[in-house]
């Protein structure tokens, strides 16, 4: 069971005044749930997108240390709801905030913690300069190092490019948990395309999920996963039966990027389709390293059309 926390009346009968920063009262908190031992996940709403209106903050603590991952906003009741955990906690220092990727949904609110709470902010060095890019005029943030350790905590950092190529998880223990950023979703699937990611990359960071230990994955979005292990297995499956749906499409001649779109996503909302657009594309790419699909370019159409190679 995790243990919940009591919404916005009841956090307040606890910690009536914020000690730093955030404001004089906390009122509007966001809601919480304790996951493990250590780990605390905040629902923090974002500019992420459709289905989900929300990204995971996850908080890692122990003896009075914490480490923030993955925050998405820099709305004030992200610092309260942050204040109001860590006046229960009693965390009176902050080891840093991080986030598995650059995106702006785990991101904007990277420089403003990092400021509030003198702490570093930390992403993967394949991630700051597109991180700097997008966020003009904020601090840099540093590379991250391969493991946090403190009191009884390991917090260890797992390169896994795929849906950006500085992705990485963040394995926890003791508690034997690990935030996977979007390379799992617990409510839906995940997007994979360029420019940010390779299929290939996807893939083998699932294979390294497949044989991790942890015995719970921490998505960016939605609830905590149970047995990661076969989540990853199902979400490995998943894209290669995608792969085949595009191989058979294929058969029957030359399409368009649009033409596989509409085929095999043929209800998407608008706002989804450039995603959709985008994986389909990453597994073309990677089909094409295969040999099993090439490209051509149609002057009338003005469009590249796709085709299957070979005998089949």
């Amino acid at each position: 069971m995790y243990a919940k926390s009591r919404q916005t009346r009841g956090h307040d009968d606890q910690c009536k005044i914020a000690k730093c920063k955030w404001g004089a009262r906390l009122q509007n908190l966001l809601p919480w749930q304790q996951i493990s031992q250590h780990v605390w996940q905040i629902d923090v709403p974002t500019n992420t997108l459709p289905p989900e209106s929300s990204t995971n903050l996850y908080l890692i603590a122990d003896a009075g240390y914490g480490l923030l991952v993955d925050p998405g906003s820099n709305r004030p009741e992200v610092g309260q709801t942050i204040q109001a955990i860590a006046d229960q906690l009693r965390i009176e220092l902050w080891i840093g905030v991080m986030a598995t990727h650059y995106h702006h949904d785990h991101t904007d609110g990277l420089g403003l913690l990092s400021k509030r709470l003198n702490c570093p902010a930390y992403l993967h060095k394949l991630e700051i300069d597109k991180y700097c890019a997008e966020h003009s005029g904020e601090m840099r943030p540093l590379e991250l190092p391969d493991k946090f350790q403190w009191a009884s905590i390991e917090v260890s950092i797992q390169h896994s490019p795929g849906h950006t190529h500085g992705h990485v998880y963040v394995q926890i223990n003791p508690d034997n948990v690990i935030c996977v950023g979007d390379h799992l979703s617990a409510t839906g699937t995940v997007w994979v395309g360029p420019p940010d990611g390779h299929m290939d990359d996807f893939y083998e960071s699932l294979e390294w999920l497949i044989q991790a230990e942890g015995r719970l994955a921490l998505p960016g979005h939605g609830h905590p996963i149970s047995h990661p292990q076969l989540a990853a297995q199902t979400m490995l499956d998943r894209r290669l039966q995608r792969e085949q749906d595009i191989l058979k499409l294929l058969v029957s001649g030359e399409k368009s990027l649009d033409d596989l779109q509409m085929a095999l996503y043929p209800n998407l909302p608008t706002a989804a389709k450039i995603f959709a657009k985008r994986t389909l594309l990453a597994h073309l790419v990677r089909l094409e390293s295969t040999g099993e699909v090439k490209r051509s370019f149609c002057p009338k159409n003005k469009s590249t059309l796709f085709f299957r190679t070979g005998n089949y």
